[in-house]
């Protein structure tokens, strides 16, 4: 019976809280975000909706009277985004970092917390699928970003070649190095290999 429930309810009513979290991505009334905010049963919904409120009035009362995680939220999203960006390099709460680059509103903010992040798979998510170029950026250039096959496809892919250049300095393979300086379609990155690869000798020398 509760299998054919959830067939005809709306996803934000749905049992499964990740599937309400996604359909929270489609929402923009912002009273329906308060009640979600206010009232849904799990701790991640009830964030993602904040994380889309933009009333500073909302805001404010919830920043208050939230619980801790909406209001610790409602209280970073009234912040200027200089003070967001100079935070968000100096947190350590990593559920807090990956909430903060997936939903701040700003490119910096976002860029900051994503140096931060221990997360390779997300780091991995982000670096090969964020639309933003700087945030990719940011993601490849993360120490905790170390798989070099992920690396090899974003030096073959990424549009920008800033971003194949900052994977190819992470690049440990004298065979992938010296491939990537015979065959990538970029110049820039060609000759950034062969000086990774030239780096790589004189360290095993």
């Amino acid at each position: 019976m509760g299998l054919f429930d959830n067939l005809f309810k709306p996803k934000i009513e749905h049992n499964d809280p990740n599937v309400r979290k996604k359909a929270i991505k489609k929402i923009d009334d912002q009273e329906i975000l308060v009640k979600i905010a206010k009232t849904d049963e799990n701790s991640e919904v009830r964030n993602a909706a904040v994380w889309k409120i933009n009333d500073e009035s909302v805001l404010t009362n919830l920043a208050g009277n939230g619980d801790d995680s909406v209001s610790k939220i409602a209280k970073w999203k009234l912040d200027d985004a200089d003070i967001r960006q100079d935070a968000a390099k100096k947190i350590n709460d990593q559920s807090f970092l990956i909430d903060i680059a997936e939903n701040d509103s700003d490119r910096w903010v976002r860029y900051n917390a994503i140096g931060n992040i221990t997360d390779e798979s997300f780091l991995i998510d982000i670096a090969k699928n964020d639309p933003d170029e700087s945030i990719r950026y940011s993601a490849i250039c993360n120490p905790n970003l170390k798989d070099q096959s992920v690396l090899m496809d974003i030096i073959k892919k990424d549009p920008y070649d800033s971003n194949r250049k900052s994977a190819v300095d992470k690049i440990t393979s004298k065979s992938d190095l010296a491939k990537i300086a015979k065959k990538n379609s970029m110049e820039g990155v060609r000759k950034r290999a062969n000086r990774r690869l030239n780096e790589v000798n004189v360290m095993r020398w």
